[in-house]
């Protein structure tokens, strides 16, 4: 950990030792990959009809700057198109996702 950085009662993931002490506070604030991952797969799991990309980011509650992330664990979890879309915020159609059965 860089001379900076304060002690932290556990590792932060997602930075480096010499990164300064701003980014060891985000990233001890931030939940995990795992974390984020599950959340996405039991949301998905509750919902059979799908949830466009919006919804499932809004159904989460993190944060804006998590929003691409909580995509990327979507990707992961391997949810299928279904074929449909339904209107997003900017008014533009948004593909719908559901967990494969």
């Amino acid at each position: 950990m860089s001379a900076i950085a304060p002690a932290l009662p556990f590792p932060a993931r997602n930075v480096r030792a010499s990164d300064p002490a701003t980014s060891h506070l985000a990233a001890a604030g931030s939940p995990g990959r795992e974390q984020i991952a599950s959340t996405v797969r039991t949301i998905l799991a509750a919902h059979p009809e799908g949830l466009t990309d919006w919804e499932l980011w809004q159904a989460t509650g993190l944060p804006e700057r998590l929003r691409g992330s909580v995509v990327k664990r979507r990707q992961d979890a391997h949810a299928t198109d279904t074929g449909s879309t339904r209107m997003g915020p900017s008014g533009r159609p948004m593909t719908v996702w559901t967990l494969h059965r």
